[in-house]
């Protein structure tokens, strides 16, 4: 799905990992192509969005052996969250000239890219915040879709996954306050929607943000 792998961000970064040997290693610039050119974004124009990567096998399902960076003989194992997603993604510096090395127990891994909202998960989230994440995305899709040759897609709204029972209120600069509509994915901020709100105060914080 083009709002979760962003256009370019999956086609160059989702690869797939076949293995035959108790280890078996691939070029790590395969695998995380996407980080150099994250990287050389200039800081303010991507401080509210994430470059981020999931490493799972095949089916979805985590693996049970962490993949590890190995270069000039150092190896350096990559810590994954339960989801398999990086937690400490490597620079550029770390992934020049080295191997992805994972092991054959986990049969065949999937390496993904997603490109994210990079917002504090907090029980009120700014709307201004929300509309630089959005510009910052956009431009870097636009960026990465215009040399993959493909047309851009259109980036609309921040999505926040809530918990059962949560609400979502718009707070304006009069100290007014409109109660705003869930879809089945949480709340979908349009900062085109919110025009004079301030923030978004959440009845329990969010769980997870995304483009949408």
């Amino acid at each position: 799905m083009r709002t979760l792998l962003i256009a370019a961000f999956a086609a160059l970064a989702s690869a797939t990992i076949a293995h035959a040997q108790a280890e078996r290693s691939i070029d790590a610039l395969r695998v995380f192509g996407l980080v150099p050119g994250y990287e050389a974004l200039a800081p303010e124009t991507r401080s509210h969005i994430a470059l981020r990567y999931t490493i799972t096998r095949e089916d979805g399902s985590p693996v049970t052996v962490a993949p590890a960076l190995v270069r000039d003989g150092v190896r350096r194992t990559l810590a994954l969250d339960a989801t398999g997603r990086v937690r400490d993604l490597p620079t550029a510096a770390d992934i020049a000239g080295a191997q992805l090395v994972v092991a054959t127990a986990d049969g065949r891994l999937t390496a993904a890219a997603t490109l994210d909202p990079n917002l504090p998960l907090t029980g009120e989230i700014a709307v201004a915040d929300i509309a630089r994440a959005l510009t910052q995305a956009q431009a870097a899709v636009a960026a990465a879709d215009a040399a993959a040759g493909l047309g851009s897609l259109r980036l609309r709204a921040v999505v926040f996954t809530l918990p059962p029972g949560a609400s979502a209120t718009a707070r304006f600069a009069n100290g007014g306050q409109r109660p705003l509509t869930l879809g089945p994915r949480g709340f979908a901020a349009v900062p085109e929607e919110l025009t004079g709100a301030e923030a978004i105060v959440f009845s329990q914080p969010p769980t997870a943000a995304s483009f949408g």
